[in-house]
């Protein structure tokens, strides 16, 4: 995911929710967050699907989602 294509979910930040305004940056490598220049808050990149915070590696999730889809 691009940092473009983040936003800042914060409610105090002045550009809540604004897509491509140039204020979200990378800050991590392992675990994908970005850092919003404007009020300072780290966003994660899986924030809002069913894989943040999660501790189980994505794939295996993805394949026992998919298994118990097919019965």
């Amino acid at each position: 995911m691009k940092p473009s294509d983040m936003f800042c979910d914060h409610p105090d930040c002045p550009l809540r929710s604004q897509r491509g305004q140039g204020n979200i940056i990378g800050h991590g490598q392992k675990e994908r967050r970005f850092l919003c220049t404007a009020c300072g808050h780290a966003v994660a990149a899986s924030k809002g699907t069913p894989f943040y915070r999660l501790r189980t590696p994505a794939e295996r999730v993805t394949l026992v989602l998919a298994l118990l889809g097919h019965g």
